[in-house]
């Protein structure tokens, strides 16, 4: 029998794997409109931290933003991608032990029928040619040679029974890999399918919030309105006390002359 020396290469498939995770982020940003009163028109700035503090009239007023991050490797594409290439590796695996298997069964089997069919022709042509010494002897080769022969056919036996079990036994990681895998995608899209879910709450959530913020936006100016009207009769009475008291002083002095 030749040796045989078999090489597994597995090819590479380069775009099965996936991409390294990139991280998008998206900003919201939330637009507050703010309403002017016709009577009292009022300008509000915005103002940082390390400016000098509001006056009454004016406000600070906070922007609120929305940042969502989402990673393509926790997608269901990237995870497929994943698994069709693990499951691409160990079916090739698998394959190629079987095809080891059957061809090293194959060839013992050709070897040894090829060599039983020698061996027959052998003996044919020294039977033509010398004349057997005795039946002993012969009863004795043909016996070791049967005993080799069994030893050869036991050994390639053995052989497929190893390769039989090595086999069962890598389509059982497989299986397993695969399940697995499975698994883990099903964890990942529930887990995207709850931040969607999550997502569209904050969403609302901020819309309701802006609504709010206009709702106190127009609350301020009705208050800054109702100082200002509040400042202009605190001046007209101040102003109706000074002509009450000239009226008084004129008054007075109409008595005495």
């Amino acid at each position: 029998m030749l040796p045989l020396q078999l090489v597994l290469r597995p090819e590479r498939n380069d775009c099965a794997w996936p991409s390294p995770p990139r991280i998008h982020a998206r900003k919201s940003r939330s637009i507050l409109t703010r309403r002017v009163s016709n009577r009292a028109p009022l300008v509000c700035s915005v103002q940082q931290s390390y400016l000098s503090p509001p006056t009454p009239k004016t406000f600070r007023r906070r922007s609120r933003h929305l940042a969502i991050s989402q990673s393509s490797w926790a997608t269901r594409d990237g995870l497929n991608a994943f698994i069709h290439y693990w499951s691409t590796v160990v079916k090739t695996v698998v394959s190629t032990t079987t095809a080891i298997a059957q061809s090293l069964y194959e060839t013992a089997s050709t070897t040894l029928q090829n060599w039983w069919n020698g061996k027959q022709e052998g003996d044919v042509i020294s039977l033509e040619a010398v004349e057997r010494e005795s039946s002993t002897q012969d009863l004795n080769d043909i016996l070791e040679e049967n005993n080799r022969l069994k030893r050869m056919i036991k050994f390639a036996v053995s052989s497929h029974a190893i390769m039989n079990e090595a086999t069962s036994i890598l389509e059982d990681g497989a299986d397993l890999c695969v399940k697995r895998a499975g698994d883990v995608v099903d964890i990942k899209v529930h887990e995207v399918q709850e931040r969607d879910a999550l997502t569209l709450q904050l969403e609302e959530l901020q819309e309701q919030l802006e609504d709010k913020d206009q709702e106190i936006e127009r609350l301020r100016d009705g208050y800054v309105w109702a100082t200002e009207n509040l400042n202009t009769k605190e001046d007209e009475i101040c102003e109706l006390h000074e002509r009450l008291e000239h009226y008084e002083t004129l008054l007075k002095s109409a008595k005495v002359v």
